[in-house]
């Protein structure tokens, strides 16, 4: 889920709860297909990233208020693309 900083960023002068959802769902795919793109993983654990299988198209992905699903990785952990400083 976006932070609050972050979501406060997007949101910054947009109106109505179908706007806000709209600008929600831009950022979500834009911040993904940017780091889907940069980012290369373990060959169990590649649906977030590039060398994985193609994206579900924008009417089958999850939505910004429903959020991605976890891919549980080995040890019941769960995979998620590593974070940039």
């Amino acid at each position: 889920m976006l932070s609050e900083a972050i979501q406060d960023d997007v949101l910054e002068g947009v109106e109505g709860d179908e706007e806000q959802s709209q600008a929600l769902e831009e950022f979500q795919d834009d911040f993904q297909q940017k780091w889907r793109s940069r980012t290369v993983c373990v060959e169990e654990l590649t649906e977030y990233c590039s060398n994985g299988p193609e994206p579900p198209s924008p009417s089958e992905a999850p939505t910004a208020t429903t959020g991605a699903p976890e891919s549980a990785a080995p040890g019941g952990e769960s995979a998620r693309a590593p974070s940039q400083p």
